[in-house]
């Protein structure tokens, strides 16, 4: 299960790929907040979706040591 803390890995569409971290999840574990690495951006993803894109190949976790 996702937790916060954690790194992941986002594919885009684009093939751009960008590490950010869980910085957040409601409650009800519907919505996660996620912070690029790069440039500190927040990013918000509803779980749903976020669930899809591991699906797709396009979403990893990431060990922490890797996310450089």
């Amino acid at each position: 299960a996702l937790a916060r803390g954690q790194w992941l890995e986002l594919i885009a569409r684009s093939g751009e790929r960008s590490h950010l971290k869980v910085a957040w999840i409601n409650r009800r574990r519907t919505v996660a907040l996620l912070v690029r690495q790069h440039d500190r951006r927040a990013l918000s993803l509803r779980m749903d979706e976020l669930r899809q894109r591991f699906e797709q190949g396009r979403a990893f976790m990431v060990r922490s040591g890797d996310q450089a």
